[in-house]
């Protein structure tokens, strides 16, 4: 997941800073700056909440693809596995 700040539409206020303080500065200048780029997963729910509470939607969230793809094949992996486990699992006798 990447983060990014228009800096021509941050106003600086420093909500993002105050929600997401390891993803977000303003230390360096009048506009948020990115501190983690691409987020680790750790950082990923805060970030979105900066994006969401951000009063001039200033934050854009760059979802990526690749990992989205991955979660795919393992959701379809997953799938697969519990339909061979139900035919391998012996049927009681009536």
């Amino acid at each position: 997941m990447r983060v990014r700040v228009d800096e021509d539409l941050c106003i600086g206020c420093g909500v993002c800073e105050g929600i997401a303080s390891d993803v977000f500065s303003l230390e360096n200048g009048s506009v948020a700056e990115v501190l983690i780029d691409p987020l680790t997963e750790e950082f990923e729910d805060i970030a979105r909440q900066a994006a969401e509470d951000c009063p001039v939607s200033a934050i854009t969230i760059e979802e990526e693809e690749n990992r989205a793809n991955n979660s795919e094949t393992t959701v379809e992996t997953l799938e697969l596995a519990e339909e061979e486990a139900e035919e391998s699992t012996p049927k009681p006798c009536l």
